[in-house]
């Protein structure tokens, strides 16, 4: 049975035919053009770990959702006043007892 496929090897390197016409499989690194070897998941994610051009865009990323996150603002909601606070309260009251309906939701 084959292994699962890795979501972050599948959006990193492209798979392709081994020199020469070979069967093996060939996967290359979409960051930088050093890291073209036979498929291996545990040495490709080793690669991931040293590839600067990868690590160039991750802290791109992560400086993106870091000022995304410094932007966002809180949302001020305004409060009822008591006065249509009791109102509604009296209404919902009337409606209970004129409709005969029970006290419990």
């Amino acid at each position: 049975m084959p292994a699962p496929s890795n979501p972050l090897l599948e959006s990193q390197f492209s798979v392709s035919v081994g020199p020469g016409d070979k069967k093996s499989v060939y996967l290359t690194c979409k960051n930088c053009t050093t890291y073209s070897q036979a498929k291996n998941n545990s040495r490709a994610l080793e690669h991931l770990r040293s590839c600067s051009g990868y690590l160039a865009k991750q802290i791109s990323i992560d400086t993106e959702e870091d000022s995304l996150r410094k932007r966002q603002r809180t949302i001020a909601v305004t409060s009822m006043p008591i006065t249509r606070k009791r109102k509604l309260d009296s209404m919902a009251a009337m409606a209970v007892f004129i409709g005969a309906r029970p006290f419990r939701l």
